[in-house]
């Protein structure tokens, strides 16, 4: 992505800063993706998890849980959670197991989280709208609507 290279090299000088020396190097994307089906990475790579199907189950059980193209972590309470609320149609019980899911992974953070982006967004005053979690710009009739004067 654009913008990468530069970014890993400004952390690269930050880790230089406290005694942490890193090098970085840039992997084709055809190569990348062997490295990621073959878990052959050496170090640390890039990621920006995110769900594919505006569901927990699309970012954190698609990408962590067994088999998953970030499998390098388990925790056997975390697997049956993420196991059982990815099959299941009650939306209570999935939402309490994504939110245990969740404290499970804080509390053992399989990742080293580099940044959060954060996002801004302005509106006139006479449009309802509401900005997506996921950077989706949806501006169907149910998220995007003028207001009457």
């Amino acid at each position: 992505m654009a913008g990468d290279k530069p970014m890993a090299e400004a952390i690269q000088a930050m880790w230089k800063d406290v005694g942490i020396n890193g090098k970085v190097e840039v992997v084709e994307y055809s190569v990348r993706a062997q490295m990621n089906k073959d878990k052959t990475f050496k170090g640390l790579w890039w990621s920006d998890p995110t769900s594919t199907l505006r569901d927990p189950d699309g970012m954190m059980w698609r990408l962590l849980g067994p088999g998953g193209p970030q499998d390098y972590w388990r925790h056997a309470e975390w697997d049956e959670l993420g196991n059982t609320a990815r099959f299941s149609v009650d939306e209570k019980f999935r939402g309490e197991a994504y939110k245990k899911m969740t404290k499970i992974f804080l509390e053992h953070l399989p990742w080293v989280p580099i940044l959060q982006p954060y996002e801004d967004y302005g509106v006139q005053k006479y449009v309802e709208w509401t900005p997506d979690p996921l950077q989706q710009l949806e501006i169907r009739r149910f998220n995007f609507k003028f207001r009457r004067a």
